[in-house]
């Protein structure tokens, strides 16, 4: 065995050695990677989860929005607008009187025009 075949050898060592521990780095970069998606899938089915209970959340606040402006507006038809209709009327007498008084304040001549 002379020099040449040594360093050949070496060199073959070397060039092993190199691509274990490139491989060993991969497998550490593999695992890490695998368990970043791990962890990635759990987020994931949280936020699923999350978003079902703000869908049955949204649902119940929706319906209750719903039942009480039905109340109001069930409450609107069945009593403001016959109270409406008969204070209309009240307001109509009302306004006949003051146009009544308004008449007779203009027939009146004041104090004042009369001297």
């Amino acid at each position: 065995m002379n020099v040449d075949d040594i360093v050949k050898l070496a060199l073959a060592f070397a060039l092993l050695f190199a691509i274990v521990g490139i491989a060993y780095e991969l497998m550490k970069l593999i695992s890490s990677l695998t368990d970043n998606v791990k962890g990635m899938s759990k987020i994931v089915s949280e936020m699923g989860e999350l978003s079902a209970k703000f869908v049955k959340d949204y649902d119940y606040v929706s319906e209750q929005i719903k039942f009480v402006i039905g109340a109001i507006s069930a409450f609107a038809k069945k009593v403001l607008v016959p109270l409406t209709g008969i204070f209309g009327v009240v307001g109509r007498f009302a306004n006949f009187g003051r146009k009544k008084q308004e008449e007779e304040t203009e027939e009146k001549p004041t104090e004042s025009e009369s001297e």
